[in-house]
């Protein structure tokens, strides 16, 4: 069978990525977080870290920061990389674009990951939703690093990813159709798009959703870090959304260049190889929300995907990440998720802080929703969301 792998691309680079696994995989959640911050400091050239602890500068002026240095190390790579703003891909650029404003939104494209890896995520819980997330993170930076497609798409499916963008998925679906191996498929499908625009593509996400995330993670401001598969046959469309304390941070939007605007979480992606056999891709997607800014409450709303056949009464999925230790609040981290509730997401917040808990599982005759928060107490909630029909 057809791999359009040469032998050296699949010994050589495919071998040093083995070694960056296994390497990744025997360090503790807590070295994982060391060694990203060392990486973004001796690679990226930004401390951020040190930013947390200057008193000089107040949060919003600490993230304005973080947002500038990001665009600048950016457009260094996109030199580096010789990459015109025509060869950008959307999302870099309208990064690039946007002027940084405290009540931003970051919107993230959801892309494909394997079968294999959305069972992992459904099987996770506790302590592991939050080793899964640094993990990966770890994986995405060492990616910067690597500079052979076949090093570059063995490190991929180590944490399951397919494609990152929508036009490099369609790619890697058509090289499955016509016979390609998986990995083959992945490296044909980074090569359409080009490696210098994957590597444009994740550098954004790690410098304009990921860090400054772990900004608030370290300041322990009451964020929950969600992560949603839809393994339906539906296209989940958000349509409606309260936060009955804090503010959203990070958005979940179509993978297609130019739909930035479309919060949708699309259906399962399906190729027919022949002989009755298909390769299956889901869509992951990210959703963060955070305390306010000098707030004496924590993170809680709830958010509501339209109906369809899956969910005839929509979707509804709730958090609540109180703060900690403070006079004025407290409590446990909670979520709830419903696959048939009837009502405004409003009364779905507050049914949250009243019936949540770390797991929620609810269901119709068609469809299932499974919620996991990954820890009872504390200001960070690393969150998993898995949406898939009865079968």
């Amino acid at each position: 069978m057809e791999t359009e792998l040469t032998h050296e691309e699949l010994t050589a680079e495919a071998l040093q990525a083995e070694e960056l696994i296994g390497k990744f995989k025997s360090m503790s959640y807590q070295d994982l977080l060391t060694d990203i911050f060392r990486h973004e400091k001796e690679v990226k050239g930004i401390d951020w870290a040190h930013m947390v602890v200057d008193e000089s500068l107040s949060p919003f002026q600490i993230r304005e920061k973080a947002n500038k240095q990001a665009k600048i190390y950016l457009r260094e790579l996109q030199a580096e990389l010789k990459l015109t703003d025509e060869e950008l891909p959307d999302f870099t650029r309208q990064f690039l674009e946007k002027t940084y404003s405290a009540s931003d939104v970051q919107v993230m494209p959801a892309w494909a990951i394997s079968p294999e890896e959305a069972k992992e995520w459904k099987e996770a819980s506790g302590e592991k939703l939050k080793e899964m997330i640094s993990y990966r993170l770890k994986i995405m930076q060492s990616l910067e690093l690597t500079s052979s497609p076949a090093g570059y798409a063995q490190l991929m499916l180590s944490i399951g990813i397919l494609a990152w963008m929508k036009k490099a998925y369609n790619i890697y679906s058509a090289a499955r159709a016509a016979g390609l191996l998986r990995l083959a498929s992945v490296v044909k499908a980074i090569k359409g798009v080009t490696l210098q625009a994957t590597k444009m593509f994740v550098a954004t996400i790690i410098l304009a959703v990921i860090t400054e995330i772990l900004l608030y993670l370290m300041e322990k401001d009451a964020v929950v870090y969600m992560v949603l598969i839809n393994m339906t046959d539906d296209d989940l469309k958000l349509n409606d959304q309260y936060l009955t304390h804090g503010k959203q941070k990070v958005q979940f939007v179509n993978p297609a260049e130019g739909t930035h605007e479309d919060k949708t979480l699309i259906k399962r992606s399906v190729t027919d190889l022949g002989g009755g056999e298909v390769d299956i891709a889901y869509w992951t997607g990210l959703y963060v929300a955070q305390k306010k800014d000098m707030a004496l409450y924590g993170s809680q709303g709830a958010f509501r995907f339209a109906d369809c056949n899956s969910y005839a009464n929509g979707a509804y999925v709730g958090w609540e990440i109180p703060l900690t230790n403070t006079f004025f609040s407290g409590g446990p981290n909670r979520c709830l998720v419903s696959a048939n509730h009837e009502g405004n997401v409003g009364d779905f917040s507050n049914k949250t802080d009243k019936h949540g808990s770390l797991l929620s599982e609810s269901s119709n005759s068609v469809a299932k929703v499974v919620g996991k928060m990954h820890s009872r107490k504390g200001s960070e909630g690393y969150m998993s969301v898995i949406f898939e029909p009865q079968r």
